[in-house]
Protein backbone atom coordinates (compact mmCIF):
# COMPACT_ATOMS: atom_id res chain seq x y z
CA UNK A 1 0.00 0.00 0.00
CA UNK A 2 0.98 3.65 -0.46
CA UNK A 3 1.84 6.11 2.26
CA UNK A 4 -1.66 7.92 0.98
CA UNK A 5 -3.69 4.34 0.95
CA UNK A 6 -2.13 3.19 4.81
CA UNK A 7 -3.05 6.79 6.04
CA UNK A 8 -6.89 6.26 5.02
CA UNK A 9 -7.19 3.09 6.55
CA UNK A 10 -8.59 2.62 9.87
CA UNK A 11 -7.70 -0.66 12.70
CA UNK A 12 -10.27 -1.60 15.06
CA UNK A 13 -11.08 -4.77 16.63
CA UNK A 14 -13.11 -7.39 15.10
CA UNK A 15 -16.70 -7.31 15.74
CA UNK A 16 -20.00 -8.99 14.54
CA UNK A 17 -22.30 -6.55 12.37
CA UNK A 18 -25.51 -6.25 10.17
CA UNK A 19 -24.22 -5.72 6.59
CA UNK A 20 -27.07 -4.25 4.51
CA UNK A 21 -25.39 -4.71 0.93
CA UNK A 22 -26.25 -1.75 -1.63
CA UNK A 23 -26.95 -2.18 -4.89
CA UNK A 24 -27.21 0.65 -7.59
CA UNK A 25 -29.90 -0.08 -10.33
CA UNK A 26 -31.56 2.31 -12.83
CA UNK A 27 -35.49 1.94 -12.47
CA UNK A 28 -38.97 3.88 -12.78
CA UNK A 29 -41.48 4.20 -10.00
CA UNK A 30 -45.07 3.58 -11.76
CA UNK A 31 -48.93 2.73 -10.69
CA UNK A 32 -50.03 -0.13 -10.89
CA UNK A 33 -52.80 0.00 -14.09
CA UNK A 34 -54.70 -2.93 -13.19
CA UNK A 35 -55.37 -0.99 -10.14
CA UNK A 36 -55.75 2.45 -11.09
CA UNK A 37 -58.18 4.53 -13.81
CA UNK A 38 -58.33 7.61 -15.37
CA UNK A 39 -61.15 9.70 -15.34
CA UNK A 40 -62.44 12.03 -17.94
CA UNK A 41 -65.60 13.48 -18.13
CA UNK A 42 -67.91 12.51 -20.60
CA UNK A 43 -69.18 15.74 -20.69
CA UNK A 44 -68.09 19.36 -22.69
CA UNK A 45 -68.78 22.15 -20.49
CA UNK A 46 -66.89 24.23 -17.36
CA UNK A 47 -65.77 22.83 -14.15
CA UNK A 48 -67.36 24.77 -11.32
CA UNK A 49 -65.89 22.96 -8.35
CA UNK A 50 -63.69 20.36 -8.19
CA UNK A 51 -64.32 18.22 -4.76
CA UNK A 52 -60.97 16.50 -3.95
CA UNK A 53 -57.00 17.52 -4.22
CA UNK A 54 -53.95 15.14 -5.03
CA UNK A 55 -53.69 12.40 -2.18
CA UNK A 56 -57.31 11.91 -0.96
CA UNK A 57 -58.88 8.80 -0.48
CA UNK A 58 -62.13 8.38 -2.32
CA UNK A 59 -64.84 5.41 -2.60
CA UNK A 60 -66.24 4.62 -5.86
CA UNK A 61 -69.44 6.61 -6.68
CA UNK A 62 -68.11 9.70 -4.60
CA UNK A 63 -68.23 13.10 -6.74
CA UNK A 64 -65.13 14.21 -8.17
CA UNK A 65 -66.01 17.79 -9.64
CA UNK A 66 -68.96 19.25 -10.84
CA UNK A 67 -69.96 20.42 -14.10
CA UNK A 68 -71.88 22.93 -16.07
CA UNK A 69 -72.37 20.77 -19.47
CA UNK A 70 -74.90 22.24 -22.10
CA UNK A 71 -75.00 18.14 -23.47
CA UNK A 72 -77.45 17.27 -20.54
CA UNK A 73 -79.60 20.31 -21.06
CA UNK A 74 -80.08 19.89 -24.69
CA UNK A 75 -80.78 16.31 -23.91
CA UNK A 76 -83.15 17.03 -21.51
CA UNK A 77 -85.06 19.47 -23.33
CA UNK A 78 -85.60 16.81 -25.95
CA UNK A 79 -86.88 14.56 -23.49
CA UNK A 80 -89.63 17.62 -22.64
CA UNK A 81 -90.48 18.04 -25.75
CA UNK A 82 -91.00 14.29 -27.21
CA UNK A 83 -93.37 13.89 -23.70
CA UNK A 84 -95.11 16.60 -25.06
CA UNK A 85 -95.41 14.71 -29.00
CA UNK A 86 -96.65 12.13 -26.99
CA UNK A 87 -99.46 13.27 -25.12
CA UNK A 88 -100.27 15.67 -28.59
CA UNK A 89 -100.10 11.68 -30.65
CA UNK A 90 -101.96 10.19 -27.67
CA UNK A 91 -104.97 13.20 -27.79
CA UNK A 92 -105.21 13.13 -31.86
CA UNK A 93 -105.23 9.15 -31.64
CA UNK A 94 -108.59 9.20 -29.20
CA UNK A 95 -109.87 11.88 -31.55
CA UNK A 96 -109.22 9.94 -34.62
CA UNK A 97 -110.97 7.13 -32.85
CA UNK A 98 -113.86 8.75 -31.97
CA UNK A 99 -114.39 9.95 -34.91
CA UNK A 100 -113.84 6.62 -36.86
CA UNK A 101 -116.59 5.19 -34.17
CA UNK A 102 -119.09 7.75 -35.01
CA UNK A 103 -118.80 7.49 -38.51
CA UNK A 104 -119.13 4.04 -38.49
CA UNK A 105 -122.49 4.45 -36.35
CA UNK A 106 -123.30 7.10 -38.87
CA UNK A 107 -123.15 4.51 -41.76
CA UNK A 108 -124.80 1.49 -39.93
CA UNK A 109 -127.46 4.13 -39.53
CA UNK A 110 -127.10 5.23 -43.22
CA UNK A 111 -126.59 8.54 -42.10
CA UNK A 112 -123.06 8.96 -43.56
CA UNK A 113 -121.14 7.54 -46.92
CA UNK A 114 -118.87 4.61 -46.89
CA UNK A 115 -116.10 7.60 -48.09
CA UNK A 116 -116.80 9.26 -44.68
CA UNK A 117 -115.81 6.15 -42.71
CA UNK A 118 -112.89 5.33 -44.62
CA UNK A 119 -111.24 9.00 -44.47
CA UNK A 120 -112.23 8.55 -40.44
CA UNK A 121 -110.16 4.90 -40.79
CA UNK A 122 -106.97 6.15 -42.49
CA UNK A 123 -106.95 9.24 -40.04
CA UNK A 124 -107.26 6.93 -37.28
CA UNK A 125 -104.04 4.93 -38.54
CA UNK A 126 -102.68 7.86 -39.13
CA UNK A 127 -102.30 8.70 -36.01
CA UNK A 128 -102.04 5.22 -34.47
CA UNK A 129 -98.91 5.76 -36.42
CA UNK A 130 -97.97 9.24 -35.08
CA UNK A 131 -98.45 7.91 -31.96
CA UNK A 132 -95.88 4.94 -32.44
CA UNK A 133 -93.18 7.64 -33.91
CA UNK A 134 -93.75 10.14 -30.77
CA UNK A 135 -93.14 6.90 -28.37
CA UNK A 136 -90.14 5.84 -30.57
CA UNK A 137 -88.24 9.53 -29.99
CA UNK A 138 -89.54 9.34 -26.36
CA UNK A 139 -87.78 6.02 -25.69
CA UNK A 140 -84.61 7.73 -27.48
CA UNK A 141 -84.62 10.85 -25.64
CA UNK A 142 -84.43 8.60 -22.56
CA UNK A 143 -81.87 6.52 -23.71
CA UNK A 144 -79.46 9.67 -24.46
CA UNK A 145 -80.09 10.69 -21.13
CA UNK A 146 -79.10 7.13 -19.67
CA UNK A 147 -76.08 7.24 -22.06
CA UNK A 148 -74.81 10.70 -21.05
CA UNK A 149 -75.61 9.30 -17.22
CA UNK A 150 -78.51 10.03 -16.20
CA UNK A 151 -80.50 7.18 -13.61
CA UNK A 152 -83.93 5.95 -14.77
CA UNK A 153 -85.21 7.93 -11.36
CA UNK A 154 -83.66 11.03 -12.33
CA UNK A 155 -84.92 10.95 -16.20
CA UNK A 156 -88.28 10.33 -14.47
CA UNK A 157 -87.67 13.34 -12.25
CA UNK A 158 -87.44 15.24 -15.32
CA UNK A 159 -90.16 14.18 -16.59
CA UNK A 160 -92.39 14.97 -13.59
CA UNK A 161 -91.07 18.52 -12.18
CA UNK A 162 -90.23 19.64 -16.00
CA UNK A 163 -86.64 21.11 -14.64
CA UNK A 164 -83.65 20.65 -16.73
CA UNK A 165 -80.65 21.40 -15.25
CA UNK A 166 -76.71 21.21 -16.67
CA UNK A 167 -74.81 20.89 -13.99
CA UNK A 168 -73.26 17.17 -13.14
CA UNK A 169 -71.42 15.45 -10.94
CA UNK A 170 -68.53 13.25 -12.17
CA UNK A 171 -67.83 10.19 -9.44
CA UNK A 172 -65.13 8.10 -9.20
CA UNK A 173 -65.28 4.96 -10.72
CA UNK A 174 -63.38 2.81 -8.51
CA UNK A 175 -62.37 3.64 -4.75
CA UNK A 176 -58.83 4.76 -4.54
CA UNK A 177 -56.51 7.38 -4.13
CA UNK A 178 -56.46 10.50 -5.97
CA UNK A 179 -52.60 10.64 -7.54
CA UNK A 180 -53.40 13.72 -10.09
CA UNK A 181 -55.70 16.71 -10.47
CA UNK A 182 -55.44 18.01 -14.31
CA UNK A 183 -58.90 19.99 -14.17
CA UNK A 184 -60.01 22.47 -11.65
CA UNK A 185 -62.62 24.99 -11.49
CA UNK A 186 -63.45 27.63 -14.45
CA UNK A 187 -61.52 24.74 -16.97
Amino acid sequence: LSDGEMRALRIEPVLLRDFRPERVAEGRIAFNDDRSTPVLSPYTGRVLRAFVRVGDTVTAGQPLFEIETPDVTSAANDLLSAVENVQKARVALDQARREEARQASLLSARAASQRDVEQARAAARAAEADDRSSQAQLSAARDKLRVLGRSPEQIEEIERTRQVSGIINVTAPIAGTVTQRRVGPGQ
